[in-house]
């Protein structure tokens, strides 16, 4: 059986559960600041994903041989770091550009919202 090991970035913060997704299949998921994951996976060709709440991130296709391990980081955008971070000082203009922000992770922008990344290993 081949390993999975999925990092959650975002320790600082207590985010919610993370669903780790194999080929369209829950594997099982991450809660709150835990650190590391470990996934038992099937060797052969598969797509990975995250779910948080409503947000899904895009896939992420890889091949995995007997006895392989492999490592993924998640890393989860917060929405307040990219709203608290334009102020114009004009309220009306700073709302505007806010809402946009909010509307484009709400929208098309939901799967930038969470990201899924092999990480290399040392050789």
């Amino acid at each position: 059986m081949c390993i999975i090991k999925i990092i959650n970035t975002n320790r600082k913060f207590s985010s919610p559960a993370i669903i780790v997704i194999a080929d369209g299949q829950p594997l099982g998921e991450i809660v709150g600041r835990e650190e590391i994951k470990q996934f038992k996976i099937k060797p052969g060709n598969h797509a990975l994903e995250v779910k948080v709440d409503s947000y899904i991130s895009d896939k992420c296709y890889f091949t995995i041989s007997s006895e392989e391990t492999k490592i993924y980081s998640v890393k989860i955008r917060n929405h307040s770091s990219d709203v608290d971070s334009f102020t114009s000082g004009i309220l009306p203009l700073d709302f505007i550009v806010n809402a946009f922000i909010l509307l484009y992770y709400f929208t098309i922008g939901q799967r930038r919202f969470i990201t899924i990344r092999e990480e290399i290993q040392p050789a």
